[in-house]
């Protein structure tokens, strides 16, 4: 009853599961990530079929991945949906050391490919508005079909974070009629200067 998965990106190295989801005609898509070495990480979509073995007609051999920033990023995904004609949405984040994260969210059509309807490129980033960096971790569809992402934002020179909401087209536009162009912060919610942030 047991099914596992290694080196999806060549070599004898981690990978991990974060999340799964299943396709309108009930195929498992299960998001995480497979590393390539120290500090190299793409976010990794696996397509499994109801015996449990990969689906060959999706990405490469069952598997699609994107190194986010560049191919020296590490790049994870934590929040997963899949729309109703089987696209399938993530959100995550990149970092470049030394560079703070970009948040970011990637659509990947049914066969396993990046979908260049969304955003032209396949995926959009947020770097967020206090230069410390950004991180996705949640994700949902609403009603019309708009993309609700929530995390966080880190204030740049202090271990702060914001929590942060925000809501994009299904083009990858950011939606500027919510909240504050696009964005909701949230800070203190239990007073003080600490730590907010959005999972979920």
């Amino acid at each position: 009853g047991a099914a596992f998965y290694n080196a999806s990106t060549g070599g004898n190295n981690w990978d991990l599961m974060a999340g799964l989801a299943f396709t309108p005609t009930g195929e498992m898509i299960v998001v995480g990530y497979s590393t390539r070495g120290a500090n190299l990480v793409d976010v990794t979509l696996w397509k499994v079929l109801s015996d449990g073995g990969l689906d060959s007609t999706f990405g490469t051999a069952g598997v699609f991945k994107h190194s986010g920033l560049s191919a020296s990023a590490f790049t994870v995904a934590r929040g997963l949906v899949i729309d109703g004609t089987g696209r399938i949405v993530m959100a995550g984040y990149s970092t470049v050391s030394p560079d703070p994260s970009a948040a970011m969210l990637w659509r990947v059509t049914p066969v396993g490919v990046l979908d260049t309807t969304f955003n032209d490129a396949g995926f959009v980033s947020w770097t967020g508005t206090a230069s410390g960096g950004a991180y996705f971790t949640g994700l949902k569809i609403d009603s019309v079909g708009r993309y609700v992402v929530s995390g966080y934002g880190k204030n740049a020179g202090t271990a702060t974070r914001d929590m942060a909401v925000l809501r994009y087209f299904a083009d990858g536009g950011l939606d500027t009629t919510f909240s504050v162009g696009g964005v909701l912060f949230h800070n203190s919610a239990a007073g003080g200067g600490g730590t907010d942030e959005g999972w979920g």
